[in-house]
């Protein structure tokens, strides 16, 4: 189980890809959560739990949040706490806190890369992020990367940018809710793709980002069909609304009540359940993501997929498994099991590149 609790739906940025609605200036009550939260580590005793801090931006509430980890680690010491943060607001004092407790209190933060597209997607932001923080000085923070319209033209740029600034842990995503169905898109995919694969390929150093740390093995694997994320697989408890929910998407200050009641009914318990009959029919479905959240938002059922996503994944699944052919012998078994797949991948997706050479794949 995840347990989460909405410290607060305020935010000091307005990114233009966000999905939360209802902001206000409603914070979490520390009292409450501090009593429910101990009431459930009493009743699931397990060595360590881990407890995520959602906003907003949880910073705003720096204090409270302060207060409620230091009297829960009072009591349950090994207790870990994850915020996602825009990081805007880490200087000073709450810098030293965190370095403090970085043992007990993970970051995640929201960074899109270079100054360019950071200021794209989250106006004049970028110069208020202390970035030598978090890449060197606090241990273990993760990145996420958005990836929107406005800044696809950027992603190597980006993902580089912050490899060299020192991050290890690099996520890019692609902006959901967005219609990325049009040529262009895949085109400009496919050549930052390509740039990015000769990156890793010339400094072999770096943990290769998200986007190419793709498990080819799992690939006809019929023994166990794998969850796109993490619904179905746990809960995520909001404590403040004393409520579980398959995941964090399915909060109330990002879907509305009449959504909530609607696809709250589904059977998220077995995966295959969850795919349409192409998808089911398709050899790289269980290497592919998808958010079941906005397949209903946007089409109404979980199972109808972005068409727009599944295209952008097979250019990506065919560079990522050319970079890893060619990195060394222990990746190129990974996918010799596949070989036949992934020629008729690469045929499909140099139609939808507009190559004229099926070949062409095979030269890059």
């Amino acid at each position: 189980m995840d347990i989460c609790i909405s410290t607060n739906r305020h935010c000091n940025l307005h990114c233009i890809y966000c999905f939360e609605r209802n902001r206000s200036d409603e914070v979490f009550d520390i009292d409450k959560c501090s009593k429910n939260l101990k009431n459930l580590l009493k009743s699931e005793p397990v060595k360590q739990h881990t407890v995520k801090l959602h906003g907003g931006e949880p910073f705003l509430v720096f204090s409270k949040i302060k207060k409620f980890c230091e009297d829960t680690w009072s009591v349950y010491p090994n207790v870990i706490f994850r915020a996602t943060t825009n990081g805007t607001l880490i200087h000073g004092d709450i810098q030293t806190w965190l370095k403090r407790n970085e043992d007990r209190f993970k970051i995640k933060l929201s960074i899109d890369g270079c100054k360019e597209a950071q200021d794209i997607n989250r106006p004049n932001s970028y110069n208020l992020i202390d970035i030598p923080f978090f890449s060197t000085e606090l241990q273990g923070v993760v990145v996420n990367l958005t990836i929107t319209h406005k800044t696809l033209h950027l992603l190597c740029k980006s993902v580089t940018f912050l490899h060299l600034s020192g991050f290890k842990e690099i996520r890019p995503n692609f902006q959901e809710l967005a219609d990325w169905d049009k040529f262009e898109n895949f085109k400009e995919f496919y050549n930052q793709l390509v740039q990015l694969k000769s990156f890793y390929l010339l400094n072999p150093q770096y943990k290769v980002c998200k986007l190419f740390d793709i498990h080819f093995e799992r690939v006809k694997d019929d023994s166990e069909f794998y969850y796109p994320c993490t619904i179905g697989s746990k809960l995520a408890f909001d404590i403040v609304c004393e409520k579980s929910y398959p995941c964090h998407w399915f909060f109330e200050n990002v879907v509305d009540n009449h959504i909530l009641s609607q696809i709250e009914k589904e059977n998220f318990s077995n995966p295959v359940l969850l795919l349409s009959k192409e998808c089911r029919e398709c050899s790289f479905a269980n290497i592919c993501h998808t958010c079941y959240i906005a397949n209903y938002i946007k089409r109404g059922s979980v199972k109808l997929r972005d068409k727009g996503m599944c295209k952008l994944q097979k250019i990506q699944f065919c560079v990522v498994a050319e970079y890893q052919s060619k990195l060394n012998q222990i990746y190129s078994e990974s996918i010799s099991h596949i070989e036949k797949d992934l020629i008729i991948l690469r045929k499909e997706v140099d139609m939808l590149l507009d190559f004229k050479s099926a070949a062409i794949m095979d030269d890059r």
